[in-house]
């Protein structure tokens, strides 16, 4: 009867492994390369990688031919290498984010399933891939999911060995693999590589009194590999860019952390809201989870997933540069925690209490009632809230067309949700997720067009050529050089007085020269002026239809439209008789 019980219940776990396998990999690989990159961190991202193979060099990063070190090379390795691979596009640039997103997805259902049980980890797993921010960091081209797959790794490693007193070998290894984890995370990132999951490690050695782990031998010769990872790079780095090392450690972390010379602040609370939107739709689930944690807080795998969770939420806040990305390290771990919170509801009241786990739900019903209202009656809704023309005229067909599948599905996920047995939550939020990321997948398309300058790159295409000089005055669109695909730099006009220029503080404040055998690439508005007036070649320039008439200012040179995208138009010094019908 044990043995039948046994089989009983791991074929009914390999179907809800399936269900969660099948739909991860929807979430992050359906239609990858159809939306266009969004800027500014997608085209930047995706370019700078572009033009690590253009100029061969694996060493310094270089955005539009110009050296742009605020962050370390190896972050835009994994697109680089993903272009070797498969070409450059928009699906490759993004590739490593899917991966590295379905890679932890896979690292903590094996961690969860270790230490918590099967039935929470495929909680842990369904919870994780569908939360907002993780989701959305899992299909663009920034790095970001990358380096959290990496402290999870160390993370998960760490206690894996810890947990394995008796196993000497295995112990060794856990905590090589940790150093070697976090080695890759610091050559992505730099010094918070280190400092993560290191006051993750070393507040969880404090909680539980375990402070004597940290004179080891295992533990303390692992140093070795951390070091041995992370020193060579970096030193030929500053080999290759001297004092680089200085402004990295200098002004990326410590300036960043500890004034407001980025001026991308916030309230001390700022990470806890962020935390809780991209936690979206399993944030109404958090009073529980918290009142379920409090009464495990003596448990020792608990403390380990609160240190890992609460800890660096902490340690940002008091930090004086916020941005969201920052706290992705602890979607996992907040996963494993409201995961035990969900599973241990008891069965025999599943279906008196089911309210509990379906309040995700509720969450996924407002954006749903909204899209009915903008696109049904737009009246009803407060003029702030109605969608622009363009938006409602992009997103209406892929709405009415799938409304009928989107409905169907939840109807079929609610009829599993109501059964009693104890995986039919489970795999009633896998069929209802699936058609709600349907939804998104769709809508993502018309969505990025409206903060993408691929439609403007593609139309400008055809008015370029060879000889010509294509510059950006007074503004900057990133994607527009990964667009473009062309092999010299579009020169930037700029006042000379921003903080930031391409998105990059460290251009605007070293003014590096552009990679050898490449022009000049920075213009202030009087070198333009000159230029504009002089050169003797054909100058293409993108420019804000509010700011055209300035490119003439001075010179009596009057530009010439040859097209209109948006707000944005390009503009000729110099007719362009071919294509005298392009609006």
């Amino acid at each position: 009867m044990v043995f039948l019980a046994r089989r009983i219940f791991q074929c009914r776990g390999n179907i809800c492994l399936l269900a969660l396998s099948l739909l991860c990999s929807f979430i992050f690989f359906h239609k990858l390369g159809a939306p266009s990159l969004v800027e500014p961190d997608e085209g930047r991202n995706a370019e700078v990688a572009r033009e690590i193979l253009l100029l061969n060099n694996w060493t310094t990063p270089h955005y539009n031919f110009v050296p742009r070190l605020d962050k370390p090379v190896f972050f835009y390795w994994p697109a680089a290498l993903s272009y070797k691979a498969f070409g450059v596009s928009e699906w490759s640039a993004r590739l490593p984010s899917a991966f590295a997103g379905l890679a932890c997805i896979a690292l903590i259902y094996q961690f969860a399933r270790a230490f918590l049980g099967p039935w929470k980890a495929l909680w842990s797993g369904l919870i994780l891939a569908t939360s907002a921010e993780y989701f959305s960091l899992a299909r663009i081209a920034h790095s970001e999911m990358v380096l959290a797959f990496f402290m999870a790794l160390s993370l998960c490693c760490f206690y894996s060995a810890l947990s394995a007193e008796r196993l000497k070998a295995q112990r060794a290894l856990g905590f090589s693999m940790m150093y070697l984890a976090i080695g890759i995370s610091t050559l992505i990132k730099g010094p918070v590589g280190i400092a993560l999951p290191g006051a993750v490690i070393l507040g969880y050695l404090l909680l539980s009194g375990k402070w004597h782990m940290l004179r080891e031998k295992s533990f303390v010769f692992g140093s070795l590999i951390l070091v041995a990872a992370v020193v060579p790079a970096y030193a030929w780095a500053e080999f290759r860019n001297p004092g680089y090392l200085q402004y990295l450690l200098v002004e990326e972390n410590l300036l960043r952390f500890f004034t407001h010379h980025f001026d991308r602040g916030g309230p001390w609370y700022s990470f806890f809201a962020i935390a809780a939107v991209g936690f979206l739709p399993w944030t109404l689930l958090l009073p529980n989870v918290v009142k379920h944690t409090w009464k495990k807080r003596s448990d020792d795998k608990t403390l380990f997933l609160l240190a890992w969770t609460v800890l660096p939420l902490l340690i940002f806040s008091f930090s004086k540069t916020k941005l969201p990305h920052y706290i992705l390290i602890v979607y996992p771990a907040l996963a494993m925690l409201t995961a035990s919170a969900v599973h241990e509801i008891p069965t025999s009241s599943l279906r008196t209490r089911a309210w509990i786990p379906a309040l995700p739900w509720f969450m996924l019903i407002i954006p749903l009632a909204y899209a009915a209202l903008a696109l049904s009656q737009p009246t009803l809704l407060p003029h702030q809230l109605r969608l622009p023309f363009q938006a409602f005229q992009a997103l209406r067909p892929p709405i009415v067309a799938l409304w009928p599948v989107l409905l169907l599905s939840l109807c079929l996920a609610i009829w599993i949700w109501t059964r009693a047995k104890e995986d039919a939550p489970f795999v009633g939020s896998c069929v209802g997720f699936f058609a709600w990321f349907l939804l998104i997948h769709e809508l993502m398309v018309p969505l990025s067009s409206f903060r993408s300058s691929k439609e403007m790159a593609v139309r400008a295409a055809e008015f370029t050529r060879p000889s010509d000089q294509i510059l950006i005055y007074d503004t900057y669109l990133s994607s527009l050089p990964f667009y473009l695909s062309i092999d010299r730099p579009i020169g930037v006009v700029w006042s000379g007085r921003k903080s930031s220029i391409m998105g990059s503080f460290y251009v605007a404040e070293k003014m590096p020269p552009p990679a050898g055998g490449y022009g000049r690439v920075l213009y202030t508005f009087d070198q333009f002026s000159h230029l504009w007036a002089r050169s003797d070649r054909r100058l293409l320039v993108f420019v804000k239809e509010k700011n055209l008439a300035r490119l003439s200012e001075g010179s009596g040179v009057q530009p010439t439209v040859l097209l209109k995208v948006g707000e944005i138009v390009l503009a000729t010094n110099r007719g362009f008789n071919a294509h005298k019908t392009t609006p």
